[in-house]
């Protein structure tokens, strides 16, 4: 069947049929384009919207950051792809997967005449920076680089984002206290913990032997604890890291008291879910000052989050590689909700071998687009930019949100798909082809041989191959050589 796939229908499920369904064309294949994929289908509800679909997808493997993003020992969230999976193979309409197939401006104006709609998933795949003086030394970093590296994406620069440092801990700072920051934090203290994830063999043998001295991580947030952007769900996962993992985590009383001025205590009271992170964290982690310097003295593996401070300069050594960071004590100002943080003009030196930046992700328009893009996302009205050019996820609403963030945004965007199709007539069966690309029983093959290669445990789910030819090669395969 190539990459059309079908689905088994049986007499027990009655599908609503739509008085016209339309050819509908999907740019990228992470979360956000294959919840649209989800909501344009028929079932036994509501009548669908589509009556074929294409998934274009530059890379050879579905999934976005499913596959790319989350953390490798966050198997439970990466069992979405099943359901996704399952979505598209039980599919009531043809479905097809375009893999090692890039869409520029010249592809997205042959989509725009072959298919009704054409809708924008194709995420943000760049990182942001800060401009500091001195910030071009060595080993300054955004979090994509790291996140890719140890989740073996085929994107990944081919040398370790870690640097190597001799009879001594290495010295880690992350701007930012999102998510991805403490994803980034409890990867790097875990090492071994780490053997039954889906970390890459090659990630994991760098990231232990380059702290095997220890790691100290300290993250920074200009703003205060109460205007942090992790969940609860990470902070438990750390605090219960700590002993399997051997390190501290320590948040110093006067970074916590400073931050919670009154408008501080306000967005508190109005926020039940930020008030359980904060009694958490001086629950369990807050401490005296004096107290958080012992602990980091005594021990090799630790984490610090270090709230009213922001980073001023970086200071290279005579190689060029970053030895320290200085940072500026910030004030809080403003009504609740919309607190800014100022310098105050008083600041430290830290020791540091790896700056990393976890201040967000960047998308990029499609040629053609350029003036439907402001701040890192398309311009839109619900999921609307131009013609019959639609958008949904990230590349819609900015960089923020967890997997299950998409949902609203794909209902929203397809609703609005619906509503500007109706009453016009369907085009003609698209014609458009991009060479070879990687069908979907072609993916299959290569999940089927990371699942069954390589593997250095059992309980490892997958060994990911990040060499995007290899990759194209397994897809083509005729038979998988199991290991006996």
């Amino acid at each position: 069947m190539n990459s059309l796939l079908r689905a088994t229908r049986g007499p027990q499920r009655q599908l609503l049929c739509a008085a016209k369904s339309y050819h509908i064309a999907v740019v990228g294949s992470g979360p956000s384009a294959l919840y649209a994929l989800k909501y344009m289908l028929p079932t036994t509800k509501a009548p669908g919207l589509a009556t074929s679909v294409t998934v274009f997808e530059e890379l050879p493997t579905p999934f976005g950051l499913v596959r790319s993003g989350v953390a490798p020992d966050h198997e439970d969230v990466k069992n979405v792809q099943n359901d996704f999976t399952h979505t598209i193979e039980t599919s009531p309409v043809p479905v097809t997967f375009r893999g090692s197939t890039k869409v520029g401006g010249a592809e997205l104006s042959e989509l725009k005449a072959a298919y009704d709609a054409v809708i924008l998933a194709h995420g943000c795949g760049s990182g942001s920076k800060l401009d500091l003086p001195g910030s071009p030394a060595a080993n300054v970093v955004s979090s994509i680089d790291v996140v890719r590296w140890y989740n073996g994406h085929p994107y990944a620069s081919e040398s370790s984002p870690l640097p190597v440092v001799e009879g001594r801990p290495l010295e880690v700072v992350i701007v930012g206290t999102g998510n991805v920051s403490i994803d980034i934090a409890r990867v790097l203290l875990k090492g071994d913990l780490l053997t039954p994830s889906d970390v890459t063999t090659g990630a994991l043998a760098d990231l232990k032997a380059r702290t095997s001295a220890g790691v100290r991580v300290r993250i920074l947030n200009r703003r205060g604890l109460a205007q942090s952007a992790f969940t609860i769900k990470e902070i438990r996962e750390l605090i219960k890291l700590q002993a399997p993992a051997a390190f501290t985590f320590t948040v110093t009383e006067e970074d916590v008291e400073l931050g919670l001025n009154p408008a501080s205590e306000e967005e508190l009271r109005e926020s039940r879910p930020k008030k359980r992170i904060v009694d958490l964290l001086r629950k369990e982690v807050v401490m005296p000052e004096a107290e958080v310097e012992a602990l980091a003295a005594a021990g090799d593996r630790s984490l610090a989050i270090d709230y009213l401070y922001s980073p001023c300069a970086v200071s290279a050594d005579d190689e060029g590689n970053i030895k320290s960071l200085t940072i500026e004590r910030q004030s809080l100002s403003g009504e609740a909700g919309s607190q800014r943080a100022t310098g105050t003009g008083e600041t430290k030196e830290v020791p540091c071998d790896l700056l990393i930046f976890s201040t967000g992700y960047k998308g990029e328009p499609l040629k053609g687009l350029e003036d439907h893009f402001s701040g890192g996302c398309y311009v839109h009205s619900r999921g609307h930019i131009k013609d019959n050019v639609y958008c949904t996820g990230w590349i819609k609403r900015g960089a923020t949100g967890i997997v299950g963030s998409n949902i609203a945004d794909a209902r929203e965007t397809v609703a609005t798909i619906k509503e500007r199709l109706e009453g016009m007539a369907a085009k003609a069966q698209p014609t458009v082809r991009y060479g070879e690309g990687v069908s979907w029983e072609g993916w299959k093959k290569i999940e089927e041989y990371e699942a069954t290669h390589g593997l250095r445990c059992p309980e490892q789910p997958r060994e990911k191959v990040t060499d995007i030819e290899r990759l194209e090669k397994i897809s083509r395969t005729r038979n998988i050589i199991l290991p006996n």
